[in-house]
């Protein structure tokens, strides 16, 4: 013992012991600091992949939403020619003043607002052109004194020429008064598809003659003829009279479409570059591509504009695609500061987790069920809205109706017959539009919420077959039907779809012969097939996917009546039954329809 240690135990004093911490505490700490970094690592990385996936979730999302829009917005304006051409095929001659009453009385820059102007372009033989131009030149029937200056521009540039003869409005869109469209070849082939399809054609991306500023432009074109539906090429050829132009600016339709919330978008036509592979593919609208960076994401979606493809390129910049990039560049420098907790919160969470399962898994069931609960509630008033909907828009019709009988009792046994046109062009629009309120509200219930249970479709078919006996009856029609099985269902929903599909086979019957519908079932794998057989008009393949759609009509409404909404409200029923619906064959002599329905487990 040292002299200083002996007298500290003189003084009554012990020496402290000196803290040794074991090697093998020191290897655990370690451990755990090691561990607990790679996991918080893994976990980041994990988290910033799952950020990802979810952005770009919500990208596909909004891109689909916007593409839908687009549609949608071309859709309708495509509409608005074939209100017109069906004033041409109502009246016959149409005059300027009926043509300009008829585009006020639409409100074109109120439900159109993407439609610059609307024409009517006339068919004029080069040696008839002196006399129609004197024809314009006298017209005062909207402007004192006519149109002294009137000439079709350019002056004999082909033998058959296209030219803008109506157009509203006229204020802004007097570059385009008398030009002759068909002189430029683009647009003279575009005319010639529309006159030789009978549907409304678009023409490629152009230069308005009224653009003032630098956006592209592209017509719609809908064929009139002397009668309403010339049976074949020929026929067309020898009957047409002009097209119904509707004027579109791209940028205008295409920003009025939707809310585009995106970084940048390019629209081009790829039409004749699928074509061919040495064309130029042209941009035709862009907003934004100059300020993306280079780590940006993009989705490329394409849509049928009336003949021609178009290819958008919807991009989102990183930034908004990357919500956790902040907290990214934050996880290292914490790991030093999670990591010293990580062993006493590793038992804490060890002993808690199940507890914490528990607990969130009892949240998630009551998220889930409040969920159904707002389904429930926002289906029962989607269902109310419909019916009131309904409701609402039939007492305009039977106003309208009523007071075209009034009118018509009013004139008296002698009317003018240009009175009797309008008053049954009137009475047809109005029957037509409360057949379709009642095909949408059909259409809205067959979204709704199934009552599903055991139907025996024997007794499904039974119904219908009773229910179209009449009609059977009036047409000379025969309707065989087989033994049916038993489907997990919901019965009125079931019995609609039969109703309209053994209908709509009785109505496109072939004139001079017998209807003949047969129904069969077959079992095929996990499906009951049911197919229904016609000896009617058939249906070309080309539409033999696409009249499943709202609003596809292959037959105009003075052919065949309908809404085009029966084979959607078909569909949108079956596919809530998990089942498929589609042209199984088809020719000239008669078509089949395919339901596949699953077999009750």
């Amino acid at each position: 013992m040292t002299d200083s240690a002996a007298s500290e135990q003189k003084r009554g004093h012990t020496a402290p012991a000196v803290l040794r911490v074991p090697f093998s505490v020191w290897m655990w700490v370690v451990a755990i600091l090691v561990l607990g970094s790679i996991v918080t690592l893994a976990m980041s990385n994990i988290m910033r992949e799952r950020t990802a996936q979810l952005a770009m979730q919500e990208f596909n999302r909004q891109v689909d939403v916007a593409t839908s829009q687009l549609e949608s917005a071309i859709e309708k304006d495509k509409t608005l020619t074939v209100a017109v051409q069906g004033m041409f095929h109502s009246f016959g001659t149409v005059s300027r003043e009926q043509f300009s009453r008829f585009v006020a009385a639409v409100d074109i820059e109120t439900l159109f607002p993407d439609t610059q102007a609307l024409s009517w372009n006339s068919v004029v033989p080069l040696e008839e052109t002196a006399a129609f131009e004197r024809g314009v030149r006298l017209d005062d029937s909207l402007q004192a004194g006519g149109y002294p200056d009137f000439a079709i521009r350019p002056a004999g540039a082909v033998e058959q020429q296209y030219v803008v003869t109506y157009i509203e409005p006229m204020v802004g869109n007097e570059g385009a008064f008398g030009l002759d469209i068909g002189s430029n070849p683009a647009r003279r082939r575009t005319v010639e598809m529309a006159r030789d399809r009978a549907e409304p054609m678009a023409t490629a991306p152009i230069t308005l003659a009224q653009e003032t500023g630098t956006q592209k432009g592209f017509l719609f074109m809908m064929p009139v003829y002397q009668t309403a539906s010339p049976q074949d090429l020929d026929a067309r050829r020898a009957q047409f009279r002009g097209v119904v132009v509707a004027v579109f600016r791209i940028g205008d339709l295409i920003n009025g479409s939707g809310d585009l919330d995106f970084s940048a978008v390019r629209v081009r036509d790829v039409t004749d570059a699928d074509e061919s592979a040495d064309v130029d593919i042209e941009v035709i609208y862009e907003q934004g591509m100059q300020n993306l960076s280079e780590d940006h994401q993009s989705l490329v979606r394409r849509i049928d504009v009336a003949g021609r493809r178009w290819e958008v390129v919807f991009s989102q910049s990183a930034e908004v695609l990357s919500s956790d990039g902040r907290l990214s560049r934050w996880a290292v420098p914490a790991l030093g500061a999670l990591s010293t907790a990580l062993a006493a919160l590793l038992v804490g969470y060890l002993a808690t987790s199940r507890q914490r399962t528990l607990v969130r898994a009892e949240m998630l069931t009551i998220d889930l069920q409040r969920a159904n609960d707002e389904l429930s509630r926002s289906n029962t008033d989607l269902s109310q809205f419909a019916h009131v909907a309904s409701h609402d828009l039939q007492t305009p019709v039977r106003n309208i109706m009523g007071s075209v009988s009034m009118l018509e009792d009013a004139i008296g046994e002698n009317p003018d017959d240009e009175i009797v046109r309008y008053l049954q062009f009137l009475k047809d629009s109005a029957l037509r539009m409360k057949s379709l309120i009642s095909d949408l509200l059909s259409y809205a219930e067959s979204g709704q919420e199934l009552d599903l249970q055991k139907v025996d479709l024997n007794d499904t078919l039974a119904l219908v077959a009773a229910t179209t006996q009449d009609i059977c009856e009036s047409a000379g029609a025969n309707l065989q039907i087989g033994d049916m099985p038993q489907v997990l269902g919901d019965d009125q929903q079931l019995e609609r779809v039969f109703t309209n599909l053994i209908t709509n086979a009785l109505k496109y019957s072939r004139a001079g012969v017998p209807s003949q519908v047969e129904v069969t079932a077959c079992e095929a794998g996990d499906y009951h097939e049911i197919r229904i057989r016609d000896n009617g008009l058939g249906i070309d393949p080309e539409h033999q996917t696409t009249i499943f759609e709202p609003f596809k009509r292959l037959h105009r409404q003075s052919e065949i009546a309908g809404t085009g909404l029966g084979l959607a409200i078909c569909r949108q029923i079956i596919d809530r039954h998990k089942g498929r619906i589609g042209v199984e064959q088809s020719s000239e002599t008669g078509s089949t329809i395919l339901l596949q329905l699953p077999k009750m487990s």
